[in-house]
């Protein structure tokens, strides 16, 4: 077990064997990718990347460089926000690139989710504020799952 700002947390792993993984995480503020590169080390995968990114720009240079697995993107970012890494990763690589999680303070309800949802096939999404726990839980649901870009999101 580890130490959150909360108390310890178990261990979440997904229900099939991953050693491997590469996430990126997207956020402009510095100390919630700290937090996010912390808790997933909970997933307890033997062989974990993480690349941090400042903004979506930026997580699009790293997915663009290929191997990457799963994007933890903050939807409020400066130059390219959530949603639209999201839509670019889908449009540019295809489905099957990487699965993408955003993580929102408005949960599901931001319009722009709300218009993917419409259109079919929109990332899951992670309401904040969420613990350690529901993180893993929401990558672990991704990795589970076959098609893009991921598991049921979450309010």
């Amino acid at each position: 077990m580890q130490a959150s700002p909360r108390g310890p947390e178990p261990e979440v792993r997904a229900s099939r064997p991953v050693d491997r993984l590469c996430v990126v995480i997207a956020d402009d503020d510095h100390d919630l990718r700290t937090y996010v590169r912390g808790c997933l080390g909970l997933l307890g995968i033997r062989d974990l990347r993480v690349i941090e990114a400042g903004d979506g720009i930026e997580a699009l240079d790293h997915v663009r460089r290929g191997g990457v697995d799963v994007v933890i993107s903050d939807v409020l970012m400066p130059r390219l926000d959530g949603v639209a890494l999201a839509h670019a990763i889908a449009q540019e690589m295809g489905s099957a690139a990487c699965r993408v999680l955003l993580v929102s303070g408005m949960g599901t309800r931001s319009t722009e989710i709300k218009t993917w949802r419409d259109e079919g096939s929109p990332p899951a999404v992670l309401g904040k504020p969420f613990n350690a726990a529901q993180l893993c839980g929401a990558v672990a649901r991704l990795l589970e799952s076959q098609s893009h870009p991921g598991a049921k999101p979450e309010e």
